[in-house]
């Protein structure tokens, strides 16, 4: 399969399984459509600590060795340069120097943080648009950091890319907000009084930063070795090159985006997880690398 066809199967399959699943369960489609969404229908579970504890046991343990890695890695090399008969007594730094658009996007993200938080009543109907440039001044500042570091950004070195990542991630985010449907994890105040065009408009824009702001800050804390310290010794995960298990992915993350719909308070997680499983499954039974593939070598 194609990478365009495993992009399209994985959209249809994303679109399509949680609407079947609440059309199995008979309940209304309409409201899971509504556009801007104004219905609230989810009833949510109160707060549970068990289950907090539980998920917070889970992530400490599936973190811990990444972090327990990295620690060690860094102390070794740090003994190692201090062990090193080139080591000098001083450890001389390259020196960081911020470009002069890396300044221009601190003054751009300062002045608009004072316009979203400044109480005055004038200022009112810019607040409510001074998201995008914030995020927008942060992209900014994270390229500029990156190029300070590295000398090279892809804000300036990649600019077709860059661009791309805008688009790309407006229609992520839309991906995401639709599966928020069936899950009602979060809603915007003010929407019920916008049309369905100024709605997608005013809401396009800011979900286009996500991406350029996840990437650049990726981009930004890779460049340090303390972060990328000991990832690449790693025992390697085998099982992940077998197509059983692109399979068992593949049926866990179908069940998962059918039944969101119908257990909201319990499958939530996988409006997260769903359509990631399903792309990296696809890819697998297709042949093609995945996001995972570097941990089968470790």
């Amino acid at each position: 399969m194609s990478r365009t066809g495993i992009i399209c199967l994985s959209l249809v399959l994303v679109l399509g399984l949680p609407l079947l699943g609440v059309l199995w369960a008979g309940e209304p489609l309409g409201r899971y459509l509504e556009f801007p969404p104004r219905t609230s229908y989810v009833q949510h579970e109160p707060f549970s600590w068990p289950v907090f504890i539980a998920i917070a046991l889970l992530i400490v343990i599936v973190l811990w060795p990444v972090f327990f890695r990295i620690a060690v890695s860094n102390h070794q090399l740090s003994v190692a340069s201090h062990r090193s008969s080139a080591f000098v007594g001083t450890l001389h730094a390259s020196r960081f120097m911020l470009p002069w658009w890396g300044w221009v996007a601190i003054g751009w993200t300062c002045l608009w943080w004072v316009v979203a938080w400044t109480r005055v009543p004038w200022l009112v109907v810019v607040q409510e648009h001074t998201f995008t440039p914030l995020w927008l001044g942060y992209i900014m500042i994270v390229n500029a950091c990156t190029f300070a570091r590295t000398g090279r950004c892809m804000m300036l070195h990649r600019p077709r890319y860059f661009l791309s990542l805008f688009l790309l991630s407006a229609v992520f985010w839309w991906v995401f907000e639709y599966l928020n449907r069936f899950v009602q994890n979060w809603y915007y105040v003010g929407v019920a009084d916008l049309s369905s065009v100024e709605y997608f408009f005013r809401a396009t824009t800011p979900f286009s930063t996500v991406l350029p702001a996840v990437i650049g800050t990726a981009e930004l804390l890779t460049s340090y070795r303390v972060i990328c310290s000991g990832r690449n010794r790693f025992k390697a995960i085998q099982y992940l090159q077998k197509k059983w298990s692109g399979w068992v992915l593949v049926g866990l993350s179908c069940c998962g985006l059918f039944g969101i719909g119908l257990w909201p308070n319990y499958l939530f997680p996988l409006v997260w997880v769903g359509p990631l499983l399903l792309v990296v499954s696809l890819q697998a039974l297709a042949g093609t690398p995945t996001a995972f593939s570097p941990l089968a070598q470790g």
